[in-house]
This record gives structure tokens, sequence and C-alpha cells, in this order.
């Protein structure tokens, strides 16, 4: 099932990562919420208690002044993003499938079980398993295809640059040190 291409994270989101990009998402709400707060809590402490005028206040604090534009910038954008995500977990629909208009009024999405089982879905389902198979570290490597120009590979191991074997066989080749 996969929902998007993410830049921010240089990853595609799916099935398996979706609730972690969620969180990712959440995370960096609420640190662009703590840095804005913070640095208003500085400038109205440096103004209130310090009893030092605006323009002064403000010369000194520059600082906290960028920061706090930059992060009202950031919670707004990502306040957006967030929403996008919460309304699209309540519906059990992926960001692929709101942007093509798959379900409509007329087209109902047979996977929406209602938002407060969809919220469950998303927060307890287990995260299914990969379909990358797993290798044990004395296992050999394989490599899917082969090579159809006919040119002869050579391949070094990584670690001490010692040459490796390919051995091909008709539907898969395995590298073998």
């Amino acid at each position: 099932k996969f929902d998007h291409y993410c830049p921010w994270i240089g990853n595609a989101v799916g099935r398996r990562n979706y609730r972690y990009f969620v969180m990712f998402v959440t995370n960096v709400l609420i640190l662009a919420l703590l840095l804005t707060c913070t640095c208003v809590s500085i400038l109205v402490l440096s103004i209130t208690q310090y009893n030092q005028e605006l323009v002064d206040s403000i010369r000194d604090h520059m600082t906290e002044i960028l920061l706090t534009v930059y992060g009202l910038i950031m919670i707004v954008s990502l306040f957006l993003l967030w929403q996008f995500h919460v309304r699209a977990i309540a519906g059990n629909r992926t960001t692929n499938e709101i942007l093509k208009r798959v379900y409509s009024r007329n087209n109902p999405n047979p996977h929406d079980k209602g938002c407060l089982k969809n919220y469950a879905s998303f927060c307890c389902k287990p995260v299914p398993k990969s379909k990358v198979a797993e290798l044990d570290d004395d296992s050999p490597l394989p490599i899917r295809g082969r090579s159809t120009n006919g040119l002869d590979v050579r391949l070094l191991d990584v670690e001490d640059g010692s040459p490796m074997e390919l051995d091909i066989d008709e539907n898969e080749a395995i590298i073998r040190t």
C-alpha cells in the first residue's frame, strides 16, 4: 500500500513506515512549537523583567526574533501537513488516493471502518513483515537478474578489496567471497 514519496525523509512512505512518518511530522511540529514558545518567552522576559525598551530588546534579541519568525512559518506548514494526514488516517485513505480522488460520495472507500477503528488500526496494527529476504552473515548475497551485455564483471570486496567470484545460474547470481 504505497502512500507517497516524501522528500523530507528521502524515502517512499507506505504501509510499513507510515506510522513512523506521522510520528516524525508530529514530533517536528512539537519541536517547532517549543522553539517558538521559548523564543517568545525570552523576548517577553527581556521586556517585562529587565525593563528593557522594545527597541533595545529587539536589538539585543535578533536571533530570538528570527527564530520566532522561522518557528511560526514551520508551525503553519507542519500543522497543515499534520492535519492532512490526521484526516487521511480518519478516513483510512492514502495520500495517493486523496490526490487522485479515487473515492467520492458515489464511490465510497471500502477500507473505511469508521474514525475510531481507523485510528485503532493505525496505532495498534502490527507492522507487516518485509518482503525483502533477510540474509544471515554467512549466506551469499543474491543478485536479481543477470548481465545482458555480455561483459565480464569483476567484483571486489568492499572491506579488503579482494576479488569475489560470481557464479551465474539461470535465474539468479550468487556472490561468493
